[in-house]
């Protein structure tokens, strides 16, 4: 919800209001001349969105009864959870194939052999998301079909289906990844602007999730300086948890302390900031800074996060305490993405117990 200035052929101004649809996950728009205009009409938007959204609900929206769809429950699943309006529209950038596809089915007629009937649609399709040829990656697989299932169980729960059909949703096979190394990290924060140095710390340092969700909206108010963690809302990722604290490495806290007071002078609010606003993305940034450092694997942001994980394995940190420090409901993800490293480090706890001192002795007849 912003107002952008805009200069017309003829000289003239005009003042573009936008929002994103709550229902839809898509920008909206409406113009005006005047910007006093343009402005209250802002301020009514961001009030409905937030107190009253029915306005923003599509005409042919929602059926009734029996006549419920698929994509029907999409969006009042959507709604229910209130997302972020950018996560919304993400979760429906990620199903837009399946509801594109089957979408139109009604949840009544919903069933397992409907479920196979997307997943087997899916494996077989020939163009992946980006229109080029070529078949879907396991993983896309699996993040759409476990969406679906998310919508169906939600629309069981709510008694829009009387049966809850069996979903079986394979686990995806991910590659064995090898995150960045320490030496890596090194060289990348040595050529990187400040903004993306901060990343690169709370990412490999801290653990945070390299994105919009975690680690780009962490705002100063959650670092506690006094009691040395950060807090960090996890309440869309794990339920369960709706809030973590990740304890400050004392060697990072006189830099933490050095960032706030020069961010509070400028009334800075966000931790990751490029000239004293939000920063939104840093794919420019990072692309920038492993060329100049050197790096010519490919490296994602994220992966500072399985260097954390890493790093804290190798020192022996137990697995429960890894997971609870990432934001992970159970360990079972880090024994999915860590057992290379777990491996390793139970050969090493092995080998550093004692010696033993063996006595020859002729068997015993």
């Amino acid at each position: 919800m912003a107002i952008r200035k805009k200069q017309r052929a003829n000289g003239e101004l005009s003042y573009l209001v936008y929002w994103v649809n709550p229902y839809t996950g898509k920008q909206e728009s409406k113009n005006f001349h005047d910007p006093k205009e343009a402005k209250a009409y802002d301020s009514l938007v961001k009030h409905k969105i937030k107190h009253d959204d029915e306005e923003f609900k599509p005409k042919e929206y929602i059926r009734s009864g029996n006549e419920l769809t698929i994509e029907d429950a999409t969006f009042l699943y959507l709604r229910e959870k209130q997302f972020a309006s950018n996560l919304s529209a993400k979760f429906l950038s990620i199903i837009k194939m399946t509801l594109e596809k089957f979408g139109h089915i009604r949840l009544a007629d919903f069933d397992k052999h409907t479920f196979e009937e997307v997943k087997l649609y899916l494996k077989n399709k020939k163009y992946n998301r980006a229109g080029k040829e070529g078949n879907i990656s396991k993983t896309y697989i699996h993040h759409q079909l476990s969406r679906l299932r998310s919508i169906i169980k939600w629309a069981h729960k709510k008694d829009y289906i009387s049966q809850l059909p069996y979903m079986k949703v394979e686990s995806p096979i991910y590659q064995k990844f090898i995150p960045p190394s320490m030496e890596e990290v090194q060289s990348l924060i040595e050529v990187s602007p400040p903004h993306l140095f901060r990343v690169i710390v709370l990412g490999a340092y801290v653990g945070l999730r390299v994105g919009e969700s975690e680690l780009l909206s962490l705002t100063w108010d959650k670092v506690n300086f006094e009691n040395s963690y950060i807090l960090i809302d996890t309440s869309k990722k794990n339920v369960n948890q709706q809030w973590r604290q990740i304890p400050i490495r004392d060697d990072l806290l006189p830099i933490f302390k050095k960032w706030y007071d020069e961010d509070n002078k400028l009334g800075i609010t966000h931790f990751v900031n490029f000239k004293g606003k939000k920063v939104l993305s840093i794919k420019t940034a990072w692309a920038t800074a492993l060329k100049n450092a050197g790096i010519e694997r490919n490296i994602r942001p994220y992966d500072l996060r399985h260097t954390f994980a890493t790093q804290l394995i190798k020192e022996g940190v137990d697995v429960g305490t890894v997971a609870n420090l990432m934001g992970h409901s159970s360990p079972q993800m880090v024994y999915k993405h860590y057992q290379h490293v777990l491996t390793e480090q139970k050969k090493s706890a092995v080998e550093s117990l004692p010696k033993i001192s063996f006595m020859t002795k002729p068997y015993d007849q």
